[in-house]
């Protein structure tokens, strides 16, 4: 069975909040205003591609808006077309 968009985002959440090292990932907030680092990011990043195996660039946490929007990101990559091909062509957020 695979995981709905919603099961990743909020997998992606978990690992995000992991790596903070708070109990509840701040989605609603910016990467860099909760004290993110880039080596938190770099952290964030090879676990989503641990645990989810999706690719996703330090970049990406940098550039979203809010840690929901990476989230939302990592969500739409693992979404499937209908030939079972990764949405972004090669889960890269």
């Amino acid at each position: 069975m695979e995981a709905t968009a919603e099961q990743v985002a909020g997998e992606a959440a978990r690992i995000i909040a992991e790596v903070l090292e708070v109990p509840e990932a701040p989605l609603g907030e910016n990467f860099y205003d909760v004290g993110g680092t880039s080596l938190q990011a770099i952290r964030i990043c090879a676990r989503v591609g641990r645990d989810l195996g999706i690719k996703a660039a330090a970049e990406s946490v940098f550039d979203s808006e809010t840690l929901g929007d990476f989230c939302a990101g990592v969500a739409a990559a693992a979404q499937k077309d209908a030939g079972g091909r990764p949405a972004s062509g090669g889960n890269v957020v």
